[in-house]
């Protein structure tokens, strides 16, 4: 975690400190009300559906490594896209333990889907290319959001999509198609279903792939405070 990673944390905590919500619907205990008891509400069940994070891994997003990553103080020196993705993924799971993070990356042969632990990252992008791997290419975000529509099943209905991209899609291997007008064609039918995106857009601009409720940009490192309004979001979910 960064300074700006841990800045938002903190603020976050500190926000959440005192805060309390009431719903639901008044039972006959309401005129305990006036004596200071607030547990009077009957709560309808709620289905609570998942949390899960898409990452872009295509190449435009540079390896994500501390070591690849210098003082982006410096003159000239900018954290790649890859870092700054991957400090956004360490809020959100630092808040929301429970949030399931993918990668998703394409050859020129096939497609991944990657399943990223929680508190981890994938490892240095030239350690991948000396191991021989295949991945750090394109981005098919169709075929990762099909994927996520299969996954997820009959949880579909109020699960919540947070998208971390740098740019726009590519077509999936080894088919072809219209990937931008395929991505926003799928990603309507999943929001049809019930699922809620945020997006979170990596030094590029908003393209109105996803039916997204929330837009959040970042540029470079001090931008990571802009997640204080995503933390919002989810926590409203």
């Amino acid at each position: 975690l960064s300074d700006a990673s841990r800045f938002v944390l903190e603020n976050a905590e500190s926000a959440g400190t005192g805060r309390s919500r009431y719903t639901g619907i008044p039972s006959r205990k309401a005129w305990r009300l006036t004596y200071g008891d607030t547990k009077v509400f009957r709560k309808p069940p709620k289905h609570k559906g998942k949390l899960v994070c898409l990452v872009d891994m295509s190449g435009s997003m540079g390896c994500p490594c501390e070591r690849h990553n210098g003082d982006d103080t410096a003159a000239g020196l900018m954290k790649s896209n890859g870092w700054l993705a991957w400090q956004t993924v360490a809020v959100l799971s630092s808040r929301f333990p429970d949030m399931e993070v993918f990668g998703f990356t394409s050859s020129h042969r096939k497609n991944f889907i990657v399943p990223v632990p929680s508190r981890q990252q994938p490892d240095c992008s030239f350690k991948q290319s000396g191991r021989g791997s295949d991945v750090g290419g394109g981005n098919a975000d169709c075929a990762s959001l099909l994927w996520l529509d299969e996954y997820l099943g009959l949880f579909s209905n109020n699960s919540s999509a947070i998208i971390i991209s740098d740019g726009m899609p590519g077509s999936p291997f080894p088919l072809r198609c219209g990937a931008v007008s395929h991505t926003r064609e799928v990603a309507k039918m999943m929001n049809d279903k019930g699922i809620s995106y945020a997006s979170v857009l990596i030094r590029t601009r908003d393209s109105g792939l996803y039916p997204s409720e929330l837009t959040t940009t970042i540029e470079r490192t001090e931008d990571i405070r802009n997640l204080q309004e995503v933390l919002d979001w989810i926590n409203q979910k």
